[in-house]
């Protein structure tokens, strides 16, 4: 009720966090900067500086190649500022190149989970997908042709770990599925005749 000590708590709450701010304390000073009263003057300012200031350490994280870093700072401004562009694709960047390493050492599900955390319709994310369909596509269509290898010799089991492989890579492969069920049908008809 006493507007004199409500404004000096204000300017109290202000000042510390902008000093907070000054020491690159960010999440200490945008929450002590949402205690402020959002008329007072230069509030947007400083609250739009903090923001920007995160998202600067959170770059040059991603540079030095510190992911996990970088996407938890991103994360912070986008969760305090949820209209924040430059967050959202910060964070996609991020996820972005973590992706292309694992690409770059042909893990490619691991890729896929990274990438399945950030904005499908993102340009970077979108293409790399699009590139590890299809080495996925590739990889499972191999290790089936090598399954019909070893079926056609007669070395089913051979046949059924290259099938199992395959669906590892194309859980929706149905050649490999079947291939599967007909070759461990076989084994058991196999071993059956061989017990009697």
């Amino acid at each position: 009720m006493n507007k004199e000590a409500d404004e000096l708590k204000n300017a109290a709450y202000y000042q510390m966090g902008l000093r907070l701010l000054r020491q690159e304390k960010y999440e200490a000073a945008v929450q002590m900067l949402g205690k402020v009263d959002p008329e007072q003057v230069g509030l947007a300012t400083a609250l739009q500086q903090a923001h920007a200031q995160e998202l600067r350490r959170a770059e040059n994280l991603l540079q030095e190649g510190a992911f996990d870093n970088a996407l938890a700072r991103a994360q912070r401004v986008l969760m305090y500022d949820p209209s924040n562009r430059e967050a959202g694709d910060l964070i996609n960047r991020i996820l972005c190149r973590q992706g292309q390493l694992f690409i770059e050492g042909q893990k490619y599900r691991e890729a896929m989970e990274v990438f399945s955390k950030g904005d499908p319709t993102h340009a970077c994310i979108a293409a790399n997908v699009a590139a590890v369909k299809v080495q996925l596509g590739q990889q499972a269509e191999a290790h089936y042709l090598l399954g019909v290898k070893y079926f056609l010799n007669e070395d089913l089991q051979h046949a059924i770990t290259e099938w199992e492989a395959t669906l590892a890579f194309d859980p929706e492969h149905e050649k490999a599925r079947r291939g599967i069920e007909n070759a461990r049908h076989l084994l058991e008809q196999l071993d059956k005749v061989e017990k009697k």
